[in-house]
């Protein structure tokens, strides 16, 4: 990685090494088997190593500090959104059933907002539905995954 950002090869084609590199990364994922999904370790990894491409590439950060720079984005909202979207695009990607229950709009000055009740059930046993309570915000025009979060029972 460190040589091709040093060689100077251009944004989609580091773009397309860190995608690479993420799918190297899941090769071996027997650590995270039943804690997270393979679409949120793909996420994770591929927001790691774009930040990481990034800061070497256009900010000229030493590997050290570009590695400071990719742990750091990891915390903010836009990593958040990705993550949230993977466990939604997973469910939908299994055939699931998804049903809108219930949708809130909440007015805000700086991020309007929209809560949206989800229930997602396998197509063979619609019995064994879960609730989901997915939030989504509004910035520069476009409503965003924000959060997904699963409801317990009680």
């Amino acid at each position: 990685m460190d040589a091709a950002v040093r060689l100077g090869y251009d944004a989609p084609l580091l773009a397309a090494i860190a995608g690479r590199l993420a799918r190297a990364v899941i090769q071996d994922m027997r650590r995270v088997d039943g804690l997270l999904s393979k679409e949120q370790v793909i996420s994770f990894f591929f927001e790691l190593a774009q930040a990481y491409v990034s800061a070497r590439f256009f900010g000229d950060v030493a590997a050290d500090g570009a590695m400071d720079v990719a742990l750091a984005r990891l915390q903010t909202v836009d990593a958040a959104r990705t993550f949230a979207f993977a466990e939604v695009a997973q469910r939908i990607g299994t055939g699931d059933t998804i049903e809108i229950e219930k949708i809130d709009l909440v007015p805000g000055a700086y991020t309007p907002q929209a809560v949206v009740r989800l229930k997602v059930a396998h197509k063979a046993d619609k019995a064994s539905a879960k609730t989901f309570v997915m939030q989504l915000r509004l910035e520069w025009g476009d409503w965003y995954v924000a959060e997904l979060q699963s409801v317990g029972l009680g």
